[in-house]
């Protein structure tokens, strides 16, 4: 939960305050992302379960 409040974080200090326009473009699909889907990533990064290495071969 602190990387996605980090991550929205950035954006704002990003977006607007640098004369490269790459900033914004960069910035805005996130906050876009936050805006309209932020419960769900939340809900996504709770539930995230890493894969199962799978078995080693017998050396």
């Amino acid at each position: 939960m602190t990387d996605i409040a980090l991550m929205e974080q950035v954006t704002t200090q990003v977006a607007g305050h640098t004369i490269c326009a790459f900033g914004d473009a960069a910035a805005w699909p996130i906050q876009g992302l936050m805006r309209a889907f932020r419960p769900l990533v939340e809900q996504r990064a709770t539930d995230y379960k890493p894969a199962q290495p799978l078995a080693q071969a017998a050396e």
